[in-house]
């Protein structure tokens, strides 16, 4: 497994920056607010999850730890895919999120 990545932002893009590591472009999906403070060039680090379909590998990448945490429960919860999971973590904050699970 991938648990974080730490190299240079060689590209970015609304929802995805390329983090060069060791001579390797890793496409790497983000939360928004990730991908508009990436800047090309600067080194960065991720922390990652990877995820294993039959036709894929994606890579997910989290600024934060406590990010990478709440993307594992929210997409172990029936129906919520990799996708929902970041578009929710675009969206709103740890805090919220566990606000809002917390009035339920």
């Amino acid at each position: 497994m991938i648990s974080s990545l730490h190299g240079t932002v060689l590209r970015t893009a609304a929802d995805q920056i390329v983090l060069g590591v060791g001579g390797v472009g890793f496409a790497v999906a983000v939360p928004g607010d990730v991908a508009h403070t990436a800047t090309v060039g600067t080194e960065m680090l991720l922390h990652t999850s990877l995820i294993v379909r039959e036709d894929s590998l994606s890579l997910y990448g989290f600024a934060e730890p406590d990010e990478l945490e709440i993307f594992g429960l929210l997409i172990s919860v029936t129906g919520v895919g990799p996708k929902s999971a970041l578009g929710v973590l675009s969206h709103l904050t740890v805090d919220q999120i566990a606000g809002a699970v917390a009035s339920e």
